[in-house]
């Protein structure tokens, strides 16, 4: 599906970095945004997202070195949990519109002594100061390519 001005647009993760400036340029172009301030956790949540034209996922748990060290499990768990109930459930309700997911999280390759990338994020073993988040980007990924035959992803 081709978006278009004046479509509705859902933005989960509105308040963060990536999320704020989603959405305000989304409106610059003319697209109806609703900001979505919570993380979407169940089916529920997702279910009452079904309305709009498109949904564009900016949320996650995130923050730096510090951060990582202090709560790599929950990062983990946040930031595998939220795309998969989100890609899962829309394909189960058969949802039209067009599905991104944006994750701020690191999964390049901490095996290379190269500049990191992430042309693939299936790319050898994450960093350690980034392995929660990598890890995690990779069952996103994953997922959105189970996905992507019934969603548009």
């Amino acid at each position: 599906m081709i978006a278009k001005p004046g479509d509705s647009v859902v933005v989960l993760g509105n308040t963060g970095f990536i999320g704020r400036h989603v959405q305000d340029e989304l409106r610059r172009r003319g697209f109806r945004t609703t900001p979505v301030n919570y993380i979407v956790e169940t089916e529920n949540d997702v279910s009452a997202l079904v309305g709009y034209d498109h949904i564009i996922n900016c949320a996650g748990w995130n923050g730096g070195i510090k951060f990582n060290q202090l709560y790599p499990d929950r990062i983990y768990y946040e930031n595998t949990m939220v795309p998969l109930v989100l890609f899962y459930t829309l394909k189960s309700m058969e949802f039209k519109g067009r599905v991104i997911s944006m994750m701020a999280s690191c999964a390049y390759d901490g095996e290379k002594d190269e500049i990191p990338q992430e042309a693939n994020p299936l790319d050898g073993k994450p960093n350690d100061s980034v392995a929660c988040h990598g890890y995690a980007k990779r069952n996103a990924y994953l997922m959105a390519n189970y996905v992507k035959t019934a969603l548009d992803v």
